[in-house]
């Protein structure tokens, strides 16, 4: 009975490092190489490197975010169980959620991103940029 509560409190860890970070391998290369070829490409072209950290820190927050948000729905195979594993899961979220959130409203803050988003039609008029209004 101890040897199996000892194997428990050392897989703690692991499970909850399985329900935080994301286990799909292809995912993250189909993730960072398409990222890091436009990074290269953006940078060559607008060395504006700040831009781009910020761009690649929230894509990495927000593709990161969806491993605990499916744990902690339990709409994966590997479920938080206990309120323990709740409560570390969900801190996760909000730290990832502040993480994509403060780079995004970094990028969007700043105006010189205004062709970035001035170039998108669909955009009911309030959000679009003071440029593309006059035009």
């Amino acid at each position: 009975m101890k040897a199996a509560s000892v194997d428990s409190r050392s897989a703690n860890p692991a499970r909850l490092r399985a329900m935080v970070v994301p286990r799909e391998h292809g995912a993250w290369g189909l993730l960072l190489v398409p990222l890091f070829t436009g990074a290269a490409a953006g940078i060559a072209a607008n060395p504006r490197i700040f831009s781009v950290v910020l761009f690649t820190l929230a894509a990495l927050a927000l593709f990161w975010l969806r491993t605990p948000v499916e744990s902690l729905l339990g709409t994966t195979p590997l479920k938080a169980q206990t309120s323990s594993e709740r409560r570390s899961v969900f801190v996760a979220i909000l730290a990832l959620t502040a993480i994509s959130g403060a780079c995004l409203t970094a990028l969007f803050w700043d105006h010189r991103m205004e062709d970035y988003y001035c170039s998108a039609e669909p955009l009911p008029p309030h959000l679009r940029c003071r440029r593309c209004l006059r035009n």
